[in-house]
């Protein structure tokens, strides 16, 4: 009387097959699972057949191994939802296997359907739950203080439990990531931690904070090899998740920005946005058929992409909003010229190897403000204000204030 749950057994095995596969796993666990999916089936036709005992035996062989797969996946810390529908199908089939008799409509025959459907839907969920070990606290009663600006005398000290992966400005303190997967939220007042979300297990790539500091981005993946990756939005304040996106694309534990309003990433076809709040992709900008592009930062000014085809190097400017393009300049360049960003996003630094002179580009016009020669050096990670400095090491070190607009060399060409 329980053939029913044998073939809602079997029909969670089929529909395991096409469940979308959003995070790399393992090859150990990949390449098997289509023999697990047959297995299932084939049990469910013995049972029904008559050669129950058989069956069932089948079936629960493959729900124990299945088991076993799914402990590995969760032990990763990013485990996906086809194994769990693979192995409540094959104990489906297994339990139902015991008392299989007819075909006749009855109520426990269709009861034992219907939890093993309602299993397979919150079996998924329950693995997930598994994996992941959250600790929020509620909202605060006061608004964050800014970031300070200059150091001061020490206020407190936080031992992490594993190596740093990153620290950033993020709500009412910090949010500190650590190699053993976790993102913990700290009291900028007293360094006491306020939150905690982690993964057991998975390998913590980056940790990024939202220019308003309300949001916290924390890139996972399993060991640096897949081209999965899962991003996990968090609130800055309560440490309670936002949203989790499984993201494809190259090199995103550097190519991955945090905007206004998006997270913008680039993989083989060009540059993404997706928004902060949901993760939906807002829009994505094509870069030109066998180039590869790479997202160089963003900002109020909008986002800057760096292009490279053959030996031709576009610095590209895109509106974070809409990704509709503003301004481009191409430049025969080496392999080893870079394109680096102030921290606000509002200069470009395109670095050129040889005795061509460094350039920058004001992000939110597409001028060129500023050619820089040849025994002078810039930098721009310190700070919204590039750095002028001469190549001596006892030379004066000067901030930049952008000017009007310069003259384009000859191998620059501004878009019209």
């Amino acid at each position: 009387m329980l053939r029913y749950m044998v073939v809602a057994g079997a029909g969670c095995a089929l529909v395991s097959l096409f469940v979308p596969r959003e995070r790399a796993r393992v090859e150990v666990i990949d390449y098997p699972f289509l023999v697990f999916v047959v297995a299932v089936g084939v049990a469910a036709y013995l049972v029904i057949a008559g050669r129950r005992w058989v069956g069932v035996a089948l079936a629960g062989v493959v729900f124990v191994l299945a088991a076993v797969a799914v402990g590995a996946d969760v032990a990763h810390g990013l485990p996906e939802a086809d194994l769990p529908l693979l192995a409540v199908g094959a104990l489906a089939v297994a339990v139902g296997g015991l008392s299989a008799g007819s075909w006749r409509v009855r109520p426990l025959g269709v009861l034992g359907a219907v939890v093993v459907v309602g299993a397979a839907v919150v079996a998924p969920g329950v693995v997930e739950a598994a994996a992941v070990r959250s600790e929020v606290r509620g909202a605060w009663a006061e608004p964050p203080r800014p970031v300070v600006e200059l150091a001061g005398t020490k206020r407190w000290k936080w031992q992490p439990p594993a190596r740093l992966v990153g620290v950033v400005a993020a709500g009412h303190g910090v949010a500190v990531g650590t190699e053993d997967g976790a993102v913990v939220g700290l009291d900028g007042a007293d360094g006491r931690p306020q939150w905690r979300y982690a993964r057991s297990g998975a390998l913590l790539l980056s940790v990024s904070a939202s220019p308003d500091r309300r949001s916290v981005l924390a890139l996972f993946d399993r060991d640096r090899q897949p081209p999965r990756r899962l991003l996990v939005a968090l609130d800055a304040d309560t440490g309670t998740p936002r949203f989790e996106r499984a993201m494809k694309g190259r090199d995103l534990d550097v190519n991955l920005f945090v905007g206004a309003t998006a997270v913008l990433t680039a993989d083989s076809g060009g540059v993404s946005a997706d928004d902060q709040g949901t993760g939906e992709e807002r829009w994505r900008w094509r870069q030109p058929d066998g180039c590869r592009a790479s997202v160089a930062g963003t900002g109020p000014a909008g986002v800057t992409v760096a292009v490279w085809c053959d030996d031709r190097l576009t610095v590209v400017g895109l509106a974070e909003d809409t990704g509709h393009e503003r301004w481009r300049h191409d430049v025969t360049a080496e392999r080893g010229a870079e394109v680096v960003t102030t921290t606000d996003g509002s200069v470009a630094h395109v670095r050129l190897s040889g005795p061509s002179p460094d350039v920058l580009v004001d992000v939110g016009s597409g001028r060129l403000t500023r050619l820089v020669d040849p025994p002078a050096a810039v930098d721009v990670e310190f700070g919204p204000a590039p750095v002028l400095r001469d190549r001596s090491r006892d030379a004066p070190v000067h901030a930049i204030n952008p000017p009007p607009a310069a003259p384009c060399r000859s191998t620059w060409r501004a878009a019209r």
